[in-house]
């Protein structure tokens, strides 16, 4: 066996047989490269169109085995399940307020409109549709809340953004469908942080003195209640008594549990008269 430049040369008796080895080699390349461009797989979740030299078609490929041209056309995949996603963005609040705002999202691309979102969007759909209007739901909510009532209101925030976001895919007649919307993290400076701190720690303090004194309005109204209830009573029993002398001794009969003292001195005289009660 020969070796020169370009061949591999086994030359008999004769000399009249060559084998080129290369060439064979290039040809079963090619052939295993042909054979795996005719298929192609979409899988479950995903949707997928076939372009010709560039040119989208306007079938729409779902999950499978598809064939098509080798090294002509070439697959473009769209996933069309429902995708959780979060995003990061810095803005101002109504009180000119500076805050990072981390909210989380759930989006889908409308499956019957992947060719049109295609020619007009190519592969880069989401940074050209999704995240604009985002950005732009996202401040423009977050502008009409001052610093200190947004944190205690932000699922009606996320409410809000998520209405806004909708009305905006329907309006502009996106290919998007936003599911869901929420406030993960409102984030401020720490010198405004702190001063909402210590305001809130102030109204604290104040909300317990004011329920103090009220508590001590409310004793002393109890306390007036009862006096004038007693004086009341110590007047009508002093009517009682002016009226009838005998109701003195009558009190103190009611009161006596019947025992006599068990000494006495001298030539001691009971303290009451019965006989002038029963009179």
């Amino acid at each position: 066996m020969k070796w020169n430049k370009w061949h591999f040369v086994k030359t008999n008796e004769n000399d009249d047989m060559t084998i080129n080895i290369p060439i064979y080699i290039a040809y079963a390349f090619l052939g295993i490269v042909l054979l795996f461009g005719t298929f192609f797989t979409v899988s479950e979740g995903q949707k997928a169109l076939v372009t010709t030299f560039g040119k989208a078609s306007n079938t729409i490929y779902s999950a499978g085995i598809h064939m098509k041209l080798p090294l002509i056309q070439h697959v473009k995949r769209f996933d069309v399940k429902t995708i959780r996603a979060d995003y990061k963005t810095q803005t101002y609040t109504k009180d000119i307020q500076t805050a990072t705002i981390v909210v989380s999202y759930s989006y889908n691309l409308i499956a019957n409109d992947i060719v049109e979102t295609y020619k007009e969007y190519g592969n880069d759909w989401q940074e050209r549709i999704l995240y604009p209007n985002l950005e732009q739901a996202v401040k423009a909510e977050v502008g009409t809340w001052n610093a200190d009532t947004m944190v205690a209101n932000r699922d009606k925030v996320a409410e809000d953004i998520l209405k806004s976001l909708q009305e905006r895919m329907i309006a502009h007649n996106y290919p998007v469908a936003i599911t869901n919307f929420q406030m993960i993290n409102i984030d401020y400076s720490n010198q405004f942080e702190q001063a909402i701190e210590k305001k809130v720690i102030a109204e604290q303090a104040a909300l317990e003195e004011a329920n103090r004194t009220k508590q001590v309005e409310q004793t002393s109204k109890q306390k007036v209640v009862a006096a004038k209830a007693e004086a009341e009573s110590m007047r009508i029993r002093a009517n009682a008594l002016a009226q009838n002398p005998k109701l003195v001794s009558y009190e103190a009969v009611q009161k006596w549990d019947g025992k006599l003292p068990q000494f006495m001195m001298g030539t001691s005289t009971p303290i009451l008269d019965l006989r002038s009660i029963t009179q």
